[in-house]
């Protein structure tokens, strides 16, 4: 399954123990705004996605979707997503 840019964000954003105010601060943009990209509502444009990528240290191949693995989540190598069992 993939999970959205949204998600990731919110992931990676708690696994950091950042607040969403605070990632406001480091990009420069309005509570309003980081809601809509952790909501899907929105996407950043390439320059704030860049500064995610470096405040978060998370690969943009990963927050993309392109893989399920990133290095500098826990578990490491290990998918950083949940895995969601087949019924």
């Amino acid at each position: 399954m993939k999970y959205s840019l949204g998600f990731r964000l919110q992931l990676a954003r708690r696994e950091r123990g950042f607040s969403q105010k605070y990632m406001c601060q480091i990009l420069k943009i309005s509570a309003p705004t980081w809601s809509q990209y952790e909501s899907d509502n929105k996407e950043p444009n390439l320059t704030k996605f860049r500064q995610i990528v470096k405040t978060l240290n998370v690969s943009a191949d990963w927050l993309l979707g392109l893989t399920d693995h990133d290095a500098n989540l826990k578990g490491g190598k290990k998918s950083a997503v949940p895995k969601t069992t087949k019924h």
